[in-house]
């Protein structure tokens, strides 16, 4: 079998770099996405212990989980990313590198979907804010 590839040795050694950056930008993601669920959690047991647990408080727990696990997903893919494009390019397969394209296409639709996420409450949220206070 002759060895064909489309990527030179420059293109290569940049997506490695950018493999290896997007493996570090994920598991700093999802540790936001962690910070973002401790904090939720300590809003409950805040609220809880001052008997305050309705209405504003009730939906700003809700909120902190819902945007800790939507920011989750796509760094988790972001991470695969990166450990799929370095595998490939180690062990020099096809395959391994198509499925961490893919690893990339979900990631950038997830993260479409959390941004339309978080405009959708920054503006519902200052609607609010008009309509009720």
């Amino acid at each position: 079998m002759t060895e064909r590839t489309i990527l030179s040795f420059v293109a290569e050694q940049r997506l490695l770099k950018a493999a290896k950056w997007s493996r570090f930008l994920a598991i700093m993601g999802g540790v936001f996405a962690g910070i973002a669920l401790i904090n939720a959690m300590g809003l409950t047991i805040r609220m809880g212990r001052t008997g305050r647990w309705f209405g504003e408080a009730y939906l700003l727990d809700i909120s902190y989980v819902l945007l800790a696990l939507m920011c989750f997903f796509p760094f988790w893919q972001l991470y695969h990313f990166g450990k799929e494009t370095e595998t490939a390019l180690q062990t020099l397969e096809e395959n391994r590198l198509d499925k961490a394209f893919e690893h990339l296409s979900q990631f950038f639709r997830l993260l479409t979907f959390v941004l339309a996420g978080f405009a959708l409450i920054y503006f519902a949220g200052g609607i609010a804010l008009r309509l009720f206070f």
